[in-house]
């Protein structure tokens, strides 16, 4: 038997009718194949006892909706230690985006970043560098979050978590901006890209 499903979460249902039938209990062989359609679920049943095929059931449905509901996590924590504590920001200076030749930064991505911590209740402390040396704080655990110059072709992608491009941002002048963060913070670059693509676009 064999169904197209758009998604693992589609499928869930799909399976939960495919287990029962009156009352005898099927065991479920399932083969998920990625497909141009969509995802192809073959099914073959054998019939078993019905404790068994309700673990049998349960157990396959579980993982279904664990793997189409996972949520992104952060292995250091970010997103809990910055939200309501302090956001470190290192800022690469870059012509109409970031202006550090005052006291603090200025620009149209520190207007960002200073939006975005008033979502999470942070105040953002700010290092200036250059783009090596900020990277490099960066996985040192030195900075949560940087900011300058950097676009969807950046050559940091292997060091740090970037986020989807952003070409809406003033003074982007055509490029597609990113974000950086500690690599693996997923759920805190989550969190950046959401109020990212509210403020300024996907």
């Amino acid at each position: 038997m064999r169904h197209i499903c758009s998604s693992l979460a589609w499928c869930e249902p799909l399976v939960n009718h495919l287990a029962w039938d009156e009352n005898v209990q099927h065991a479920l062989e399932v083969n998920l194949t990625n497909t141009p359609a969509g995802l192809e679920l073959a099914v073959s049943s054998t019939p078993i006892s019905r404790a068994v095929g309700v673990l049998t059931c349960l157990a396959f449905v579980g993982s279904l909706v664990g793997c189409g509901l996972s949520v992104p996590s952060d292995p250091d924590g970010t997103l809990a230690t910055v939200t309501s504590g302090e956001l470190r920001v290192g800022v690469s200076p870059d012509s109409g985006l970031v202006d550090v030749s005052s006291a603090d930064p200025t620009g149209p991505l520190v207007d960002l970043v200073d939006e975005f911590t008033e979502t999470i209740d942070a105040n953002a402390e700010w290092t200036v560098g250059s783009e090596e040396t900020l990277v490099g704080m960066l996985e040192a655990g030195d900075l949560d979050l940087l900011v300058g110059g950097f676009t969807d072709q950046s050559p940091w992608s292997d060091r740090a978590g970037i986020t989807r491009g952003y070409t809406a941002i003033d003074g982007a002048d055509g490029r597609s901006l990113v974000f950086l963060v500690p690599l693996g913070e997923n759920a805190f670059l989550t969190k950046l890209e959401t109020f990212l693509d509210e403020e300024v676009g996907p």
